[in-house]
């Protein structure tokens, strides 16, 4: 899919910039590759819907109206669908970066 290979090559270039970057996390501090990281992974490991409605909105710079007439659907169901996504990558993120700290 031509649409994530762009998406990954920018979040790798992104990635490169400021990997050595440290990133502070509560008490605990880890580099910002290790972050995207888990970021990269979490987003792999939601629902196929989610997924694709996050990559939609945040990596093809779609609006919220834009996402809905292109699935058929009202604007407040994208809204409440993000949100939702938005809360469960946000969970995926944290347990994965909790995992890492522990063992600080």
């Amino acid at each position: 899919d031509q649409e994530l290979d762009e998406l990954e090559a920018r979040a790798v270039c992104f990635e490169d910039e400021v990997a050595e970057t440290p990133l502070q996390l509560g008490e605990a501090v880890v580099s910002r590759a290790s972050a995207m990281r888990h970021l990269r992974d979490a987003l792999e490991s939601l629902r196929r819907h989610d997924r694709e409605l996050l990559r939609a909105f945040y990596g093809g710079s779609q609006s919220c109206s834009e996402v809905a007439r292109a699935c058929g659907v009202p604007e407040e169901k994208v809204k409440a669908h993000l949100y939702r996504a938005r809360r469960r990558l946000q969970q995926l993120v944290r347990q994965r970066l909790r995992r890492e700290t522990a063992w600080l």
